[in-house]
């Protein structure tokens, strides 16, 4: 009776890490990509969103932060869910904002106060820079609906590429 001896191949740890991390860059370089259909032009996406916001409000209902999008050194939309999104105003200084992958929010009870709460960075995901703050001095809603009919319209304005 012949027997076979079963040879494993060993890949070594420092090989696995080198391709999980060039699959992962490449997804989230594909992920950012795939969002950035459009050059951003920030005054107009400001510009978009204050023309939807509401007025002032003191405070806002927070259970989840679903996506943001820095708008300049001082203003930020965040997106509570598919439906509702609030224009935030911080303090002047908060040129991070624009730089880093992630932000969070502090809140009571869920809900977020201006004057009170800040946007935050949380330190396990970005360590340098950690503990960054920024008190919020405006809460405005935004109108989701009309948001999206300006856009719609926007997007029916510009001139169809020929490709």
């Amino acid at each position: 009776m012949a027997m076979c001896n079963r040879v494993e191949r060993r890949i070594p740890h420092s090989v696995k890490h080198c391709a999980w991390l060039v699959a992962t860059c490449t997804a989230v370089l594909t992920a950012g990509c795939a969002s950035m259909s459009s050059p951003r032009e920030p005054g107009r996406d400001l510009a978009r969103y204050q023309a939807v916001a509401g007025a002032p409000v003191d405070s806002m209902s927070f259970w989840r932060l679903d996506s943001w999008e820095p708008l300049d050194d001082e203003h930020l939309v965040v997106w509570t869910s598919p439906r509702e999104a609030y224009l935030l105003k911080v303090w002047p200084n908060c040129d991070w904002m624009v730089i880093v992958p992630s932000i969070g929010l502090t809140s009571s009870v869920h809900r977020v106060y201006k004057n009170i709460d800040k946007v935050i960075v949380p330190s396990r995901l970005n360590e340098r820079f950690a503990n960054r703050q920024c008190p919020i001095s405006e809460i405005r809603p935004i109108d989701v609906p009309a948001y999206k009919r300006a856009l719609v319209a926007e997007r029916a304005a510009q001139p169809s590429s020929g490709m």
